[in-house]
């Protein structure tokens, strides 16, 4: 997968999807230009509680129980198969057991409509955790080739990113369009599922593919591309979207940039951050905190930022290295999400982030062997356990802004804060996820 990823980002058919100023001047005036090139692999959702639903159809009426991200979808999934009333669907929907993007797309919800409804009985379906692994949706793997240009002063001049691999839109149509509207017929979804298709792999770009490789930072000449890879595995969206590998990309970058300008990894950020005051004040936030820590002498610091979700997070990752194994010990996350509304609300959400992020990053992989999943359960992909748990820190900066998202900004900063902080430890930059020293 690796390969076609490889041959194809140095392509010459890429699709332009963001250009701003003269990049290509920027890199003809500088005398300093890094490149590096990041790779992130399939994962999968694994939430904790497999895929499930229980659905009783009597006298006209359905009765769903279950866990799903969209209690209309699923009516709409019901009406469509059964001809039952919107009205006469109850969903009693049950918020437990994790989702992470896995619960959005609800093809259970149709295997368990297809059986209620031949077998004239209530039923209830689970699927075994094999099953979802290895017949699921993915996120997908990525390659992304990172090139910049600096001035003497340590400012980014020049900012060219590319990113090959698959695209979550068409999937997302396919599963979510007769949901939505489940009275058009299949062709119609099949049409309009295919256009997006052919649309995205040759003449313009999905966002949810290429978001995050500039957003953060103030870069004045830049062009971001993209060329699609579809290797034929479904794929859905993924907790943090396109953010979850474009900020561990971008994020290890700032770092290498940041060593090349002979500059620390904050004072670094903050001279890219002149118009983007909110992700300013977060990252001399965590400068601050970085300078009052007292920390064991075998143990190091890493730092990474990211926007997304309009929310500005700036993570500091303290991290061992004893042989070939990484030990996170504690994550500080400094955040500007608007008014926090209920604080304990952020602060859970930014906790849970780390620890699903953590398990990415030292973690996860779904490998493909002659077309199928190689991984089947927590033995062979598995999730962080209580013994690799870090202690969590949660800054809120105060803000009288409109609220802005929590739910999935804690993710992007995480594991390059954690491969910065191994850099420091080892000596080795570690470009691709999960992170494995040699």
């Amino acid at each position: 997968m690796r390969a076609d990823l490889t041959a194809a980002i140095e392509e010459d058919s890429q699709a332009t999807t963001d250009r701003e100023g003269d990049p290509e001047h920027a890199f003809s005036e500088s005398s300093q230009i890094h490149s590096a090139t990041f790779f992130t692999p399939l994962l999968a959702h694994a939430p904790m509680e497999p895929l499930n639903a229980t659905l009783r159809l009597k006298n006209g009426v359905a009765d769903l129980w279950t866990g799903v991200q969209a209690i209309g979808s699923a009516q709409g999934l019901i009406e469509r198969i059964t001809g039952y009333p919107r009205e006469q669907i109850h969903v009693h929907n049950q918020y437990l057991g994790g989702g992470f993007g896995r619960r959005a797309t609800l093809t259970h919800i149709v295997e368990v409509t297809e059986i209620a409804l031949a077998l004239e009985k209530p039923v209830q379906l689970i699927w075994s955790r094999e099953n979802d692994l290895q017949n699921g949706l993915y996120r997908p793997a990525s390659l992304m080739k990172l090139h910049a240009a600096l001035d003497d002063t340590g400012r980014i001049t020049g900012w060219q990113a590319r990113r090959a691999g698959g695209n979550l839109t068409p999937d997302y149509m396919r599963n979510s369009l007769p949901a939505l509207l489940p009275n058009l017929p299949e062709f119609v979804f099949e049409g309009m599922t295919a256009a997006t298709d052919y649309m995205l792999k040759r003449w313009t770009t999905d966002g949810s593919s290429v978001e995050g490789l500039h957003e953060t930072y103030d870069l004045p000449n830049r062009e971001i591309s993209h060329v699609t890879v579809d290797h034929g595995l479904p794929l859905t969206f993924w907790r943090s979207v396109g953010h979850s590998y474009t900020g561990f990309a971008v994020e290890s970058m700032m770092d290498e940039l940041a060593e090349a300008a002979k500059l620390d990894p904050i004072s670094f950020r903050l001279k890219q951050l002149e118009s983007k005051p909110r992700m300013a004040g977060v990252i001399s936030k965590a400068g601050e905190l970085m300078q009052a820590m007292s920390v064991p002498e075998d143990h190091h610091l890493g730092v990474a930022a990211h926007s997304s979700f309009s929310t500005d997070v700036a993570q500091i990752a303290e991290v061992s290295v004893t042989g070939n194994k990484i030990r996170v010990h504690k994550v500080i996350c400094v955040v500007d999400c608007g008014l926090a509304v209920n604080p304990d609300i952020v602060r859970s959400q930014l906790e849970g982030s780390v620890m699903f992020a953590l398990t990415a990053t030292l973690h996860g992989k779904i490998d493909l062997e002659q077309g199928a999943v190689v991984q089947s359960n927590f033995h062979d992909y598995p999730i962080l356990r209580m013994d690799e748990a870090p202690a969590v820190e949660v800054v809120i900066m105060p803000s009288d802004a409109g609220p802005t998202g929590i739910g999935e900004p804690g993710v992007p900063p995480l594991a390059p804060a954690v491969a910065n902080a191994v850099y420091r430890a080892t000596g080795q930059r570690l470009r691709e996820l999960p992170l494995l020293l040699a």
